[in-house]
Formats: C-alpha cells, sequence, structure tokens
C-alpha cells in the first residue's frame, strides 16, 4: 500500500499542559497509524512562545545575552519533551525529526508546512473554547485557511 502522504507536519501541543494532555495521546495515535505506511516520515513541530514561557514583562527588560540564553534552554525543555513524546517511534525505527521553534504557532505551522514540502498537517483540538481550537481559538482556522496542503484535525472525543 503506498499513500499519497509521504511528508507529515505533526504539530505537536504543549505536552506537559492539562489542557493538551488527551489531544497530545490523540496526535500520536494518529502519526503511529498513518507512520505504518512504507514511505512516511514524520516531522514533529513544536512551538512555544518565549513570552509566555518566561513573562511578557521580563523580555523586554532582560539583557540580550541573557534573553538568547533562556531561549535556548526553553527550547532545549521543549526537545527534551518531545523527545519523550516520541520515544515509540524512535524504539521502532519510524523515520522522523523533531523541530522546536518559538512564535505564533499558526504561523510557524504555514511556514515550515511550505518550507518542508508537508504533504499533511496533523493538528490536535482540545475543545476548551471550541471546535477549532488548538492552542489558541483561531490557530487551526488559521492553517486551514491558508494551509499549503491537507490538515487533519484531531479530537481526542469528549471526556
Amino acid at each position: 500500500m503506498k499513500s499519497e502522504y509521504s511528508q507529515i507536519l505533526v504539530a505537536t501541543p504543549p505536552i506537559n499542559h492539562e489542557w493538551y494532555e488527551q489531544p497530545a495521546d490523540a496526535i500520536r495515535k494518529a502519526a503511529a497509524a498513518l507512520s505504518q505506511v512504507p514511505g512516511i516520515h514524520l516531522t514533529f513541530l513544536g512551538v512555544f512562545s518565549i513570552s509566555a514561557e518566561i513573562g511578557s514583562g521580563e523580555v523586554n527588560l532582560m539583557p540580550p545575552e541573557r534573553l538568547e540564553k533562556e531561549i535556548e534552554e526553553k527550547k532545549a525543555e521543549h526537545r527534551a519533551n518531545i523527545e519523550s513524546y516520541t520515544k515509540w517511534f524512535a524504539d521502532n525505527d519510524i523515520p522522523h525529526s523533531i523541530h522546536v521553534a518559538t512564535g505564533d504557532p499558526a504561523d510557524l505551522i504555514l511556514k515550515y508546512s511550505k518550507e518542508w514540502n508537508a504533504d499533511i498537517i496533523l493538528l490536535g483540538t482540545h475543545h476548551k473554547h471550541g471546535v477549532l481550537d488548538i492552542f489558541t481559538a483561531n490557530i487551526a482556522s488559521k492553517v486551514i485557511k491558508n494551509a499549503p496542503c491537507d490538515v487533519m484535525l484531531i479530537s481526542p472525543g469528549k471526556r
């Protein structure tokens, strides 16, 4: 069986946030199912906001070298979380890569889906604020409207 999809961008939600526990699990299960098709490569993209991580009041007051160090530490922390999240894929020799970026999630998902020639984007919802809600209410709708490829919205179901 050959799939039309070979490059899959997996928009990884914040792994350690309680709202995203079920969506993260649902996304991982969908990625695992798709990964069984030969020729698939998964790219797990974790996006975080440095102002949300460090605190918006501090960002502008930090010396640039301290801010840069804080950003690198947060990137390493997020990467470690995603490596833990993707351990099953690594243990089963499933081709995948991990990328961590800072900025607006919708903009970065769209940017990387274009740069990496993604065939499909896996995107989760948590139903805390609406049907098309991922990290904030307008991320999923912005990605759906502007994606250069297919988008699969993944819902964990009702609690």
